[in-house]
């Protein structure tokens, strides 16, 4: 918990900063040319997980939480990474992830794991 609470709060860049680390970090993880530009948002996380090798990143619904996921653990050089989140979420957030892998540099299925917490407060 100390780690957490330990990483500092920011404020977010001007929006023209914000753009440009979309554009940068989309260039630096996409694995072909045509691949979706990353959200203002994603390159900033891309950018604070890069800087500081941790995130907490608090982005409401819609926001592109699966992608900053999804991504993330290839910005800090993770070899193995899980994925929690809510049931109902599971197969969308694989579903999701599986659609970014011919775009960009994302662990493969068998190091990037996917699944529900309600899985941990079972055992």
């Amino acid at each position: 918990m100390d780690r957490i609470l330990g990483v500092a709060l920011r404020e977010p860049p001007d929006e023209l900063t914000l753009e440009r680390l979309a554009i940068k970090w989309t260039l630096a993880l996409r694995t072909r040319a045509g691949a979706p530009i990353l959200w203002p948002i994603q390159g900033w996380a891309m950018e604070e997980a890069h800087a500081h090798g941790r995130l907490v990143c608090p982005v409401g619904v819609g926001g592109g939480k699966t992608w900053i996921a999804g991504l993330a653990p290839t910005v800090l050089g993770s070899r193995r990474a899980a994925i929690l989140t809510k049931p109902s979420l599971v197969e969308p957030t694989r579903r999701a992830i599986d659609d970014l892998r011919p775009w960009f540099d994302v662990l493969p299925p068998d190091r990037l794991t996917v699944f529900s917490y309600d899985l941990i407060s079972r055992r």
